[in-house]
Parts: structure tokens; sequence; C-alpha cells
């Protein structure tokens, strides 16, 4: 196990033991396990534990590439690569971000004015 996990176990952090607890579970009863890699911390995060649990290295991970991802981020990702000894595959998107916008038009809603709707209901 990894660190993170022995130090969850002394300092008694449910969280992080919980996380490790349900990527088994998962892990466990997955034939082809798909992790899905944003570049963000939260993704990193989870990379983090599934690699520590993977014991045998059946889990694949790919990124979405939407046509907006800066190039800060896909250095991110050859990082994770090489610190994890991985492979993330990246997938390109049928049709761009950009590409849609300029064929459909603008998203009237954002993922935050959505949330702020939810916050009023």
């Amino acid at each position: 196990m990894s660190d993170a996990f022995e130090t969850s176990l002394d300092t008694k952090n449910f969280t992080i033991i919980d996380g490790y607890a349900k990527a088994v579970s998962v892990l466990s009863r997955s034939y082809t396990p798909l992790c899905s890699i944003s570049g963000g911390s939260d993704s990193d995060i989870v990379l983090d534990i599934i690699h520590n649990v993977d014991e045998d290295k059946k889990v694949r991970y790919f990124w979405i590439d939407t046509g907006l991802e800066y190039h800060a981020t896909k250095e991110h990702l050859d990082y994770l690569e090489k610190k994890y000894d991985i492979e993330i595959e990246r997938i390109k998107a049928c049709k761009p971000i950009p590409t849609c916008c300029r064929e459909y038009g603008q998203p009237f809603l954002s993922k935050y004015t959505l949330r702020q709707s939810r916050r009023n209901v």
C-alpha cells in the first residue's frame, strides 16, 4: 500500500480509507476497468488511489481531447504516464467543442449556472 494509505490509517482519515476500500471493491469485480483522466487535481487523486490498489495492472486509462485543452494539461498527462509507468490513451472527440459551437450555437447554460439554479430549488 502507499504512504498516503498508511498515513490515513495512522491519522484515522476515514475519507481516504473509504476511497481505497471503494477502489479495491470496484477493481475486484471488474474485468476491464477504465479510468478517465482529466488532468485536474481530483483526477490525479483518483489515479493515485487506483494505481496503488491495481495490483494486476489491469486498469486502462484514457483522456478525451475536446479541442479546448491547454498545452500544460497535455504535458501533465505525459508527467503522469512517467510517474506511474502507465499509458493514458488520448481519444479525440468526434467533433471538437469549438466545431460544435460553430455548427449548433453556444450552450445557453453553463455548469455554474446549473449549479446555482439547483441551489435555488
